[in-house]
């Protein structure tokens, strides 16, 4: 019987070891990672929108999706009523976010890994190139993208 409680507590002992080095080593650095990622993106599309005078109406952790340590948000924003002026903003949105990579204002570039209107809202999604799964991440919506 003895040998059964020592099995028992074995296991609930690494457990609890294995829940403590996991908060600390991973869930801890992605939380400090989204919020850094998150002030970043959320400015550019924040300047981007009262430019515009458009309206953000949802931000979406793509994280939660793909079940990784990504930093790529999908931003629906509300602009326009007509499928032009709505690709136009699009069209900026990108530009301006090549200019700020070029001009080297973050340590880490940003990238428009997908870009689409549906029902007259803007889809957007952006990356923080913060870590390798989420540099991984855009290589393959790259792929993904060319096979279209």
């Amino acid at each position: 019987m003895s040998l059964l409680w020592e099995i028992l507590i074995g296991f609930i002992l690494a457990i609890f070891i294995y829940n403590v080095v996991h908060h600390f080593f991973i869930t801890r650095p992605a939380d400090l990672g989204y919020e850094a990622s998150t002030k970043i993106l959320d400015r550019i599309v924040k300047k981007q929108i009262d430019r515009k005078k458009a309206h953000l109406i949802k931000r979406r952790d793509l994280s939660e999706v793909w079940e990784r340590n990504i930093y790529v948000y999908e931003y629906i924003i509300e602009y326009a009523d007509d499928i032009y002026s709505n690709q136009s903003f699009i069209n900026d949105l990108k530009n301006n976010i090549n200019k700020l990579n070029e001009g080297k204002e973050y340590n880490h570039k940003i990238v428009v890994t997908d870009s689409f209107v549906l029902h007259n809202k803007i889809h957007v999604d952006l990356a923080y190139l913060l870590n390798s799964a989420t540099y991984e991440y855009v290589l393959d919506m790259r792929k993904v993208n060319n096979i279209k």
